[in-house]
């Protein structure tokens, strides 16, 4: 059997050579050290540790039949929260134990690399650091004190119960009672005891967000956002893609929401409602971009009627009598529940943006794109300016679409903003470092984050107690950037 250790998605324990069962508990026999660098330990049914030998280079797979990929899969599918309080408990009977994971939950080991982990910060016994190499060196110096969260309240001179909140950015805290608080966590170098917390709330401190790709800027640039906003409230995240694949969205809901995750931010595109309620286990879910006209779920916006109303309206501002919307398609407003998608609302606002201006547009003005790609938007510049249509100003669904359309407007030697200002959607960071830069609508991702955060943390926090808060829907500030590519 061939077992990537890019797909083991575990916690590894890593003991001492000495502490080592001379054969697995299925009676697999240790041929050799290096060729056993994995040894298979069942220690429970529904439970399953794997065993390295420190000091070894992990391959990048592993052979042996000890390892079986059925085995492996069943312990991705089964991992869940109760195994930190299980390994936990193992740890306390092995002191000299320390508490790895392959560059974090998700992370991978290929290569000849050495144990490339990061620690768990949820064990007193450790303190690791990477050696010259990429290996990793055990700097324990017998039972050294962990901070606790007492040591930090009493270092900044609140309660514990004020400390918690001042972590967990609770707003309730006022700024400078936070900001000491997060100066004391700091110089004692505390660190969030994921295991506790789970032992005594239940909770894995593990946060899901499924977003729907991430092999372009924005959505990277968002799932970033929301790994910094969990950190800040002493959690982790497990952050997957969708591809926009209704299969993908039910396998994620199942696997991570009702397994691993406390809860999940979920960008929702295939699933129902009923769908969602059904495979989230009863865990909270908060929505991007909800589409539903009757919501059942919190959710965060972005801001696309408010942000395409104010690059329309900064078009005319800066002189464009025939500005284009790149990447509209009327049909969408047709659909059901076309008016609420992200394309339907950014229509909807540029439409109200028109009319606010007493302009009527043309419908030539709206171009559809096959897809919200860079290279469809290359090609619609191409196509408009070979057929002869007047414009002088573009905004772009999209900045990706913007990236491109300048592009196809430089093929037919158009100059932006001379003779076309375009603005683009989002607010990527590479718009800045164009030529020439980009202007753009901005989303305020660490706000969309933080409003996403902080929808999730009150469900948990409500688990039952009271009267349930009501379904919220919140949306994402935004601010328009304007750069080069409209400066007339």
């Amino acid at each position: 059997m061939i077992c990537s250790l890019s797909q083991l998605r575990k916690l590894i324990v890593v003991l001492p050579a000495s502490a080592l069962p001379p054969q697995a508990a299925n009676g697999s026999s240790i041929a050799a050290p290096a060729a056993a660098a994995i040894v298979l330990v069942k220690t429970l049914p529904m439970f399953t540790v794997f065993l390295l030998y420190p000091g070894l280079p992990c391959p990048s797979s592993v052979h042996g039949d000890i390892v079986a990929n059925q085995l492996l899969n069943r312990l991705i599918d089964t991992i869940q929260k109760l195994l930190i309080a299980f390994i936990h408990s193992v740890l306390n009977r092995v002191k000299s134990a320390r508490t790895i994971t392959l560059e974090g939950l998700l992370g991978s080991c290929s290569g000849d690399c050495a144990i490339a982990g990061r620690a768990w910060d949820s064990w007193p016994w450790h303190n690791w650091s990477r050696q010259a190499g990429g290996s990793v060196q055990d700097d324990f110096q017998g039972d050294a004190h962990m901070v606790t969260m007492s040591d930090v309240a009493k270092a900044a001179g609140v309660s514990r119960a004020t400390a918690s909140y001042a972590l967990r950015g609770d707003p309730r805290i006022v700024p400078a009672t936070a900001e000491r608080v997060m100066r004391a966590a700091r110089e004692l170098q505390y660190t969030t005891n994921l295991s506790a917390r789970s032992l005594r709330s239940g909770r894995s401190g593990i946060i899901g967000v499924a977003i729907f790709e991430l092999d372009h800027p924005y959505p990277s640039e968002m799932s970033a956002a929301m790994s910094r906003e969990a950190a800040r409230h002493g959690l982790e995240t497990i952050v997957q893609e969708t591809s926009n694949s209704k299969d993908n969205e039910v396998a994620i809901l199942q696997k991570v929401t009702s397994q691993l995750c406390d809860g999940t931010i979920f960008s929702p595109g295939n699933v129902s409602d009923d769908e969602i309620r059904a495979l989230s286990g009863g865990k909270p879910v908060v929505l991007l971009d909800d589409i539903s006209p009757d919501p059942v779920f919190d959710s965060v916006a972005t801001p696309c009627e408010e942000g395409s109303a104010a690059a329309i309206r900064h078009l005319v501002d800066v002189g464009c009598r025939r500005p284009l919307v790149i990447g509209a398609d009327y049909r969408v407003l047709a659909e059901d529940s076309g008016s609420m998608t992200v394309s339907g609302r950014r229509l909807l606002g540029c439409l109200n943006a028109f009319d606010d201006l007493g302009v009527a547009p043309a419908a030539e003005q709206f171009v559809s794109l096959p897809h919200w790609e860079s290279s469809d938007a290359r090609a619609a510049a191409h196509d408009l300016v070979d057929s002869g249509i007047d414009f002088d100003g573009a905004f772009c669904m999209t900045d990706t679409i913007a990236i491109g359309f300048v592009r196809g407007l430089a093929d037919r030697g158009l100059r932006v903003p001379d003779d076309v200002a375009v603005i683009g959607f989002d607010g990527i960071r590479e718009c800045e470092d164009y030529i020439p830069s980009l202007s753009t609508v901005a989303t305020d991702l660490n706000d969309l984050a933080a409003k996403a955060m902080r929808l999730l943390l009150d469900r948990l926090d409500e688990d039952g107690k009271g009267t349930p808060l009501p379904v919220r829907t919140l949306t994402a500030d935004f601010r328009l950037i304007a750069r080069e590519s409209t400066r007339r």
